[in-house]
């Protein structure tokens, strides 16, 4: 018996198409080796992540952490029966790691090599078997009211007003926090108006007129009609456990992330960046 198998081999075992390794190679999600320009892969290793990337998933099927709001316009779309739980990176990553989840997004910034999600997936996942894919790049920065649209032109004139706040272990609120500590803004220095699980919630602080500034998306801001100072371009991942990967939602989504009708949704997101939704960031194989 051969110790490798081929692309057509390894496609007969799965039941699937030939492209459809070839796309599992492109993003790195399958173990291979490539020789002088052939694809070859290790049996005894093939066998082990069918096991354990086939297998029938335990988690539910369901997607938490950092809230997107076109993520959950796509999920709800895309009729792929993902239930969703919007709890912040931090809190998302905890229900993954109890297996309550199956996948969660997150943008969670280390300011020590300007990276998005990485380290942190590597520290917690690193023995896991867990994917990490790009979801998309979005434009994120101080929403303000109107009245003081043009007023407000960077972290140095927030101080002294009435700021929405996402809740502790957000990605937003750890970034937010960074930033200010960066411009040397005292916390002390604002008004802690209220504190909002979700990106919307917080907007809508501001028309409700409970605060003046929130640290948010420009979609939201351009929506309703909000002065917006941009300040960074984040980058929004999805850790997925490899078995939910493979089961029949997840691989609707994805498809459904190719439809003619995902680019009609995708188009009525400013402010974001879809380039390289897919993308491979970690591999914990």
């Amino acid at each position: 018996m051969s110790t490798y198998l081929t692309t057509k081999e390894v496609a007969a075992l799965m039941r699937v198409k030939e492209r459809k390794v070839y796309d599992l190679v492109a993003r790195a999600l399958i173990p291979y080796h490539k020789t002088t320009g052939k694809l070859l892969f290790p049996r005894d290793d093939i066998m082990h992540w069918l096991e354990h990337g086939r297998k029938p998933a335990t988690r539910p099927a369901t997607i938490t952490g950092s809230h997107d709001p076109c993520l959950e316009d796509v999920l709800r779309q895309s009729g792929a029966n993902i239930a969703s739980i919007w709890n912040g990176s931090s809190e998302g990553l905890v229900l993954v790691e109890e297996g309550k989840a199956a996948a969660s997004a997150l943008h969670i910034f280390d300011p020590a090599d300007q990276s998005w999600n990485i380290n942190t997936v590597r520290e917690r996942f690193a023995s896991e078997n867990f994917v990490l894919i790009e979801w998309a790049r979005r434009r994120r920065g101080l929403i303000t009211t109107t009245q003081l649209e043009g007023r407000i032109t960077g972290f140095g004139d927030i101080s002294g007003h009435r700021i929405c706040l996402r809740q502790k272990g957000s990605g937003s609120q750890l970034l937010f926090d960074d930033l200010m500590a960066r411009n040397g803004v005292e916390r002390d220095a604002i008004h802690e108006a209220c504190e909002k699980h979700t990106e919307l919630e917080a907007v809508l602080s501001l028309i409700e007129g409970i605060a003046e500034i929130s640290f948010g998306l420009e979609y939201l801001a351009r929506r309703y009609k909000l002065g917006f100072v941009p300040v960074l371009e984040e980058r929004v991942d999805l850790l997925v456990s490899r078995q939910f990967y493979f089961e029949d939602e997840f691989q609707q989504f994805l498809r459904f992330c190719e439809s003619t009708e995902f680019n009609r949704i995708r188009d009525s997101y400013p402010g974001y960046d879809f380039t390289h939704l897919g993308a491979v960031h970690f591999n914990s194989a």
